[in-house]
């Protein structure tokens, strides 16, 4: 019977997935200058495109920006990328949207230790880092 239940355990750890990362996870957050900044990975685990869900919130400071010309995506290597689109609106103190990247395949090509993403001049702060493992992204 306990070779039959061995067996058994050691077939089902065997057949069962790689763990999957959770959004919560892959969330990176700034908050400087009275604006908080979450950034989460879309489709870490494959796609067309590599998005961002960008989210910023704020009672004293009006969000006018287009992130697709203030934010950049760097690697380890010394690439870097800008957004195709910031899809989301400019204004308000409550934005959230994504910022894509459509090209995605040229990005992981290069097979960076990790991925930064860098947002110039939000709320006056000269650039908010959020940093992930390349690893994280098929």
């Amino acid at each position: 019977m306990r070779k039959l239940l061995a067996g058994l355990a050691l077939v089902i750890l065997s057949t069962q997935a790689a763990p999957i990362i959770s959004a919560d996870a892959l969330t990176r957050s700034s908050n400087e200058r009275s604006v908080k900044v979450q950034v989460t990975p879309l489709n870490p685990a494959g796609g067309e495109t590599l998005d961002f869900r960008v989210v910023l919130d704020t009672h004293s400071v009006a969000l006018d920006y287009d992130l697709a010309k203030i934010s950049v995506l760097r690697d380890d290597r010394g690439n870097a990328h800008r957004p195709s689109s910031w899809q989301g609106p400019a204004g308000g103190h409550h934005v959230d949207g994504v910022l894509r990247f459509t090209q995605r395949r040229e990005i992981m090509s290069s097979r960076p230790e990790y991925l930064e993403l860098r947002i110039e001049g939000l709320a006056g702060v000269p650039h908010r880092l959020f940093r992930w493992e390349a690893k994280s992204f098929k």
